[in-house]
């Protein structure tokens, strides 16, 4: 029977530390294991993680006895603790993060989503896990897909604009930012989804808003112009100052008022 201990321990060896096991395993009595322990839990300055087992050790008949005698094998495990706290940062960072998160496999299956991508869409993340992104991106094909990784394992980041298809079959307007990464020999697409609803509406109000002015700008029964500020050429008229001047669009554009003498400077 074997026993673990995980603990925290200063750094030793190049450091100049006070190297804490000389050798890998050691074999010592019971009464010396207790002070072991105790010091291998100590923090100092600069820890090391190490995971220490117990096993009874023979004694001199060749029997293994927890009475007289123990093993104690201590590996140093730092870098693997460190990787494993990595990694659940990101994680943590990614599935709370505000903007939906997609690994993508090249044959379109999802593999992950965070929570905001599962919220946005409406599924259950184990339903998105069961699907393809195809079945969540509106007016997709297998084919559209193989066109679209392709293109992204050749450039190694894509920048999209388009929709996705929430559970209850309205759209989402998404930016997509989309990285191609390998770890562990597979190969993934990476894509982080923005809801861009509200710029899409705002785009489409000054849109509205911009015809609007140009349709009265056109039409105003007034002679109306628009000239750049440093210079005073013309770059649009409307048709009440063409039909007064009786100049016509190409004649007037790229001059100035005071050269077609269109007002009186008095």
């Amino acid at each position: 029977m074997a026993a673990t201990h995980n603990s925290m321990h200063p750094q030793s060896g190049d450091d100049g530390g006070e190297e804490f096991f000389p050798a890998s395993q050691e074999t010592f009595t019971r009464a010396e294991i207790a002070p072991l322990l105790q010091e291998l839990r100590a923090t100092r300055e600069a820890l090391r993680a190490h995971e220490a087992r117990l096993a009874p050790a023979p004694d001199d008949a060749g029997a293994g006895q927890w009475e007289r005698n123990a093993r104690l094998h201590a590996e140093d495990v730092t870098e693997l603790r460190r990787t494993e706290e990595d990694l659940l940062f990101t994680h943590t960072v990614v599935d709370k993060m505000i903007d939906s998160a997609y690994w993508i496999r090249p044959d379109g299956r999802i593999i992950y989503v965070n929570e905001a991508a599962r919220s946005t869409l409406g599924y259950a993340r184990g339903e998105l896990l069961a699907m393809n992104i195809v079945d969540v991106v509106a007016g997709a094909t297998p084919e559209d897909w193989a066109t679209q990784y392709e293109s992204l394992k050749q450039t190694g980041a894509l920048r999209l604009e388009g929709n996705m298809v929430r559970k209850d079959g309205t759209l989402l307007p998404v930016e997509v930012q989309s990285t191609h990464v390998q770890v562990g020999g597979r190969a993934y697409a990476c894509g982080i989804a923005r809801d861009v609803t509200e710029r899409r509406a705002m785009e489409e109000a000054l849109r509205a808003s911009e015809a609007q002015f140009a349709t009265f700008f056109e039409w105003s029964p007034l002679g109306l112009s628009i000239a750049r500020v440093d210079d005073g050429v013309l770059v649009n008229v409307n048709r009440t100052l063409l039909e007064t001047t009786g100049y016509t669009r190409a004649e007037v554009i790229g001059r100035t008022a005071r050269e077609l003498k269109l007002y009186d400077p008095a």
